[in-house]
């Protein structure tokens, strides 16, 4: 893989590698998420730069001694364990008919407009991902 856009690697896809790979205080470095992804050695920097991004809405954090590990935050381990929908719950939700999923659309939106900032600010990154991808299919 030669680039590490949100499009190649959703933040939430990002998170679960951080969470996979951490050692036993939860620290990992660039390279091995770089390896693990399929980052070529050359571009680890496009890692560090969306750790950066994810240190800033507080997904991750990092160490500041010499090796620079990351590791996540409460916030992005919320990310890794999940939430409390359901198996069938998110069935219902990914077959909802065109006119329900407006509905629930606006709910959805409603509840966007007063999340936390960190949250807000996921939410909206997959909700552009999943709409870029739309484009392509």
């Amino acid at each position: 893989m030669r680039s590490f856009s949100l499009d190649d690697y959703s933040d939430r896809e990002l998170v679960a590698v951080v969470g996979d790979l951490g050692d036993d205080e939860g620290w990992v470095t660039t390279k091995a998420v770089a390896r693990q992804v399929g980052l070529a050695p050359t571009n680890e920097r496009s890692v560090v730069s969306r750790f950066a991004w994810m240190r800033r809405y507080g997904i991750l954090e990092r160490t500041t001694k010499g090796d620079r590990r990351w590791r996540l935050t409460p916030a992005g381990h919320e990310m890794v364990e999940g939430s409390a929908l359901t198996n069938g719950l998110l069935s219902e939700i990914r077959y909802l008919d065109p006119a329900s999923l407006v509905w629930a659309s606006s709910v959805l939106a409603g509840r966007f407009a007063n999340a936390p900032t960190t949250h807000a600010t996921m939410t909206r990154r997959e909700w552009q991902r999943e709409i870029r991808r739309r484009g392509t299919r």
